[in-house]
């Protein structure tokens, strides 16, 4: 059973590779160990508490059948509570309330892995209809990228769309403002095997997942800044992501720029991937305004808070950071703590969420980047925003 399910997780994980190309991997993997006595002998023992954890952490999931009740329903033919044969695999409510904290750990840190009764507890107020049957993670919590940015292939920014308009601009031109490896053209059939489905209400897009078909009912979502889950399009339909309501298939990215004037696209392109870094004497300018402000242990801890209730928000506009009760109180300490958001964000990139506080205590409008609504560089992704939103502040300081 452990070698069983030992090699149904390999599978899973490389599901992207077809059976030959894995066959080939296997066997030169075995070639290496066969003809490589010394090299094995000298890592056995780094290697040694990896492999005992792993093999812990299986025999936990078999004891308890989270393995089988996972692959019965996010398998090749998914099921859901409702057809499973005979009841299927069904994890009752509090499942996990029996685990020790080492066995609650060993399954926290195993993918794909049920969610935790907490955990979905905690969905269930923004999702009503979240079930242990129908909710697989499938990765760690991630503060770097977000839904739209994980339905067009990347695990490392953060975009936003705030008008539909932004979105059909984004997809069309994932290629040329991202690179990414497709363009996406909304109800197109896909060259690729998954398909962007981007949620919202009414006039506002707020959610994006990622399916293997266009009316997917098994898609995958980057959950804001926390998991990445599988689930039933129902677990989140008529919660605060709103409905499904444009579907996108990929498209060769070698299209005509039919609209679009190639050179400008190419030199827009090279402007939203500029790599941006801060000098020594930058960063020393910047604790050197730092000291001057008043009250920094009080920002430092109404921050810290601000930025854990963020995290745990679920959102996937920084936008709404507004709304969280420390934002009011950040904000009333006034603009005398810009060069700590500053020192905020510029030592921690996942901190980039702050420049909303910053844009709302700048009073003065040449230290805030604004882009127009047929500006491409509105896509840029926020992470790069927030660069050279202080890039801009550095040069108007140093003067």
């Amino acid at each position: 059973m452990l070698e069983k399910n030992i090699y149904i997780r390999i599978i899973f994980t490389l599901n992207t590779c077809d059976m030959k190309q894995l066959t080939v991997v296997f066997a030169l993997l075995c070639i290496f160990a066969c003809s490589s006595e010394d090299i094995v002998s000298t890592v056995e023992e780094s290697v040694k508490p990896a492999n005992e954890v792993a093999i812990q952490t299986v025999n936990l999931l078999d004891s308890l059948e989270i393995m089988d009740y996972i692959y019965s329903i996010i398998g090749p033919m998914a099921k859901t509570r409702s057809n499973l044969p005979g009841g299927g695999y069904i994890l009752p409510d509090n499942w996990d309330s029996q685990l020790t904290d080492e066995q609650r750990e060993l399954i926290r840190n195993s993918f794909p892995r049920p969610l935790f009764s907490a955990e979905r507890n905690a969905l269930r107020k923004s999702f009503p209809l979240v079930e242990y049957s129908n909710t697989v993670v499938m990765n760690y919590p991630s503060s770097g990228y977000n839904c739209f940015a994980y339905s067009l292939g990347f695990n490392n920014k953060w975009i936003e769309f705030s008008t539909w308009d932004q979105v059909r601009y984004g997809y069309e031109n994932a290629s040329s403002v991202y690179h990414a490896a497709y363009d996406y053209m909304k109800g197109a059939t896909s060259i690729s095997r998954y398909y962007p489905v981007v949620w919202g209400w009414g006039n506002t897009p707020l959610h994006a997942s990622l399916g293997g078909s266009p009316h997917c009912e098994a898609p995958y979502s980057k959950m804001g800044r926390m998991w990445l889950l599988w689930h039933l399009v129902s677990v989140f339909s008529n919660g605060m992501y709103g409905v499904p309501v444009e579907t996108y298939g990929a498209v060769s990215p070698t299209r005509s720029l039919s609209e679009i004037d190639a050179n400008a696209m190419k030199e827009i392109s090279e402007d939203i991937h500029e790599n941006i870094i801060f000098s020594p004497d930058e960063l020393m300018m910047i604790a050197r305004k730092v000291k001057t402000c008043r009250d920094s242990s009080r920002f430092e801890s109404l921050f810290n808070e601000w930025k854990e209730a963020w995290h745990y928000s679920l959102s996937n506009n920084t936008a709404t950071t507004r709304n969280l009760p420390q934002y009011a109180d950040l904000k009333a300490m006034g603009k005398e703590i810009i060069p700590l958001l500053i020192e905020k964000m510029v030592t921690e990139e996942d901190n980039f969420f702050a420049i909303r506080l910053y844009e709302d205590l700048q009073d003065n409008p040449n230290l805030i980047i604004r882009y127009a609504n047929d500006d491409p560089h509105q896509l840029e992704g926020l992470q790069q925003t927030t660069k050279k939103t202080i890039k801009k502040w550095l040069e108007y300081n140093s003067n």
